[in-house]
């Protein structure tokens, strides 16, 4: 008595194909998942850079309106910007503020100058405050994925009144 098994193999060689499509499919939706993760990650850092580099435009508007009152600003607290709707400008404040998921903070610091040779020095022997000259920051921080990061630009302002 001869038993026919060919309808089995095909059974079997329908599960082996149906189980290596499903491990394929698992594989390309998981990589999916990553480049639309990937790509979210990287509009926020664009969107953060983007908020830094406004950070620091906006400081050179106060600037330009009055460098006594640039000048006056805080060098040991974070500010943060705000654009005032009634004036039409850029300001100033000690509330924190933030635009989405961003949280934007700028840093004024003083310049300290060498006495000697009037470069900028990071020493505080042998140096002078440069009434002229103001450092800034604007850092940009969010929450991404539960780790925060974030996005800081620089720049020296000087006092073109003078």
């Amino acid at each position: 008595m001869k038993r026919n098994y060919k309808k089995g193999a095909a059974l079997a060689e329908v599960l082996v194909a149906v189980f290596i499509f499903s491990v394929i499919l698992m594989v390309l939706i998981s990589a999916n998942n990553l480049y639309l993760k990937s790509a979210s990650s990287n509009i926020s850092s664009a969107q953060a850079a983007y908020l830094a580099e406004e950070g620091i435009e906006a400081i050179h508007t106060i600037r330009d309106r009055s460098w006594t009152s640039f000048y006056a600003l805080s060098t040991t607290t974070d500010l943060y910007l705000y654009f005032s709707a009634t004036s039409s400008s850029w300001n100033l404040s000690s509330s924190a503020t933030s635009t989405g998921i961003f949280t934007r903070k700028i840093r004024i610091y003083p310049v300290l100058r060498d006495n000697t040779s009037h470069q900028i020095s990071t020493s505080t022997i042998n140096t002078t405050n440069d009434i002229n000259t103001r450092y800034a920051s604007s850092s940009v921080s969010w929450l991404d994925g539960g780790k925060t990061k974030s996005n800081s630009l620089t720049a020296y302002f000087s006092n073109l009144e003078n």
